[in-house]
């Protein structure tokens, strides 16, 4: 779990220098542009402010970065060809980096486990990905049906680079907040947008709640039940920190909407999930007779809630389990047929190449190749996808990475866990530990280990557990480290 000893607001007084130099030029440029046409000067200056800003403090950038894996953000901000938003970031971000690495000769990031086991993970896709690539006429045969801008090969690139951020520069537990908040606050406000968007008349198939609108992934029924389980986790978790009884009235409504969002999703595995959610939240600290009694109280008001704002066909949906004798003419009965069609095929081309699979990106083609009936979905279970593309070397390191990672989360709460620790990073511990074992779990039924979540889960795995018992390797040199139990 080492990490780079360098703070991330920490900049020595020689490192400013380059940043001086380009702002010089930098100013220098939009003052002449400002001149030739005030528009092009206003847009210069604004970057060169921000610019600035980010360098010397980049762990802004890094929360940038997360808000433009996990937003679909507007047309303008987009960019052209390789100048988007994310790359400028990325590169700014690297470049700030390697630069400090350099002057302090401080490489001791590189020894980072989680990072180790996600190179070694991406370097195993990837090798298979170009050993077991069809040859150029089979290619051009299937490039039509796999055209698109996502290649999962950059995809996974991409995040290990986020990944990378994420570690070296947020260290604080007020940085670690700052990134946890983010995604919780768009989490939440995915719920709300998916059923607005319900109410109004949209949705996915008519009926089932989705939104894009604050996270790209809430577009997928399935994944918006997953965040706003999450979502529900967190304000539970943040309800018991608070203690206020305006605060109490106001998540608990909020807690809700957002269940009543994970049903109108229409999600068998989002139900799952909040199932697996409600029992952790339940069972932590005991059972009573008042839990008992209140469990059932607010059970009952979710169950009248549902049953009466959730549109009956995704409750029909619900109901369509396999193996019923009702479930061929029941909504969704396809769906569970389909599922198991595709996990059968995984399982065939994952012992087709057992040690390192058919390489990641590989799947469409590989599929479309051998299924009669020539679909290219993938196996909706990230255990079975990384088989398929990855083998069992790359299954066996992602169980590597995901059980130091939920040992991270285990030990933080548990170091927490005291009345004397009652602070916004109990909150967050408690949060992350319950939320991140409904994500395994759902990881069985759901492609997630590509997900932007993912990374935030393990990266939050890293930078908490650094925060709570390494809080020197995040102290401003010559400051005493922020001791969690001080943090209110």
């Amino acid at each position: 779990m080492a990490a780079g000893k360098l703070s991330a607001n920490f900049s020595p007084d020689g490192s400013r220098i380059p940043i001086l130099l380009i702002g010089v030029v930098a100013i220098l440029v939009a003052a002449a542009n400002a001149f030739a046409d005030p528009l092009i000067g206003a847009i210069a200056v604004v970057g060169v402010c921000g610019a600035t800003i980010l360098a010397l403090r980049p762990a802004y950038a890094v929360t940038l970065l997360l808000g433009a894996f996990l937003v679909t953000y507007p047309w303008w901000l987009q960019g052209r060809g390789a100048l988007t938003l994310n790359n400028v970031l990325g590169a700014w971000l690297g470049i700030l980096m390697l630069y400090r690495m350099w002057q302090t000769g401080d490489w001791s990031i590189l020894r980072n486990r989680e990072l180790q086991l996600m190179l070694a993970i991406a370097a195993v896709l990837l090798f298979s990905r170009f050993a077991q690539r069809p040859d150029e006429h089979t290619m051009q045969i299937v490039a039509p049906l796999i055209a698109g801008e996502y290649d999962p090969a950059r995809v996974i690139v991409s995040r290990l680079v986020f990944f990378l951020f994420l570690i070296y520069y947020i260290r604080t537990p007020e940085q670690v907040r700052l990134i946890f908040l983010l995604a919780v606050t768009l989490m939440v406000l995915s719920g709300f947008a998916a059923i607005w968007m319900v109410l109004t008349g949209g949705g996915f198939e008519g009926y089932r709640a989705r939104s894009g609108m604050f996270i790209a992934a809430g577009g997928n029924p399935n994944r918006l039940a997953l965040t706003a389980v999450i979502g529900i986790i967190s304000l539970w978790y943040l309800m018991q920190w608070l203690r206020n009884s305006l605060a109490t009235a106001v998540i608990s409504l909020i807690i809700g909407v957002l269940v009543l969002a994970v049903f109108m999703a229409g999600s068998r595995s989002g139900v799952v999930a909040l199932g697996i959610g409600t029992l952790i939240l339940f069972v932590e600290g005991g059972l009573s007779p008042r839990k008992i009694v209140l469990g059932a109280l607010a059970g009952l008001m979710a169950t009248m809630l549902v049953v009466r704002a959730a549109p009956e066909k995704a409750l029909e949906r619900l109901s369509s389990l396999p193996g019923l004798e009702s479930a061929e003419s029941d909504l969704g009965a396809g769906s569970v047929e389909r599922r198991g069609y595709t996990a059968a095929l995984a399982v065939e081309l994952a012992q087709r190449n057992p040690l390192i699979g058919v390489g990641i990106g590989n799947w469409e083609i590989t599929r479309y190749l051998t299924d009669p009936a020539r679909h290219v979905t993938p196996p909706h279970s990230a255990v079975l996808l990384a088989l398929a593309e990855g083998g069992i070397i790359t299954v066996a390191l992602y169980l590597w990475l995901l059980v130091r990672t939920l040992r991270h989360f285990l030990d933080s709460a548990a170091a927490l866990a005291g009345p004397e620790h009652s602070g916004y990073v109990q909150w967050m511990a408690k949060s992350l530990r319950a939320s991140f074992i409904v994500f395994l779990a759902m990881s069985l039924v759901g492609d997630l280990w590509l997900n932007i979540l993912f990374y935030w889960f393990v990266g939050l795995g890293v930078t908490l557990s650094r925060a709570i018992f390494e809080p020197h390797e995040a102290a401003e040199p010559g400051e005493e480290p922020v001791l969690v139990g001080a943090v209110a």
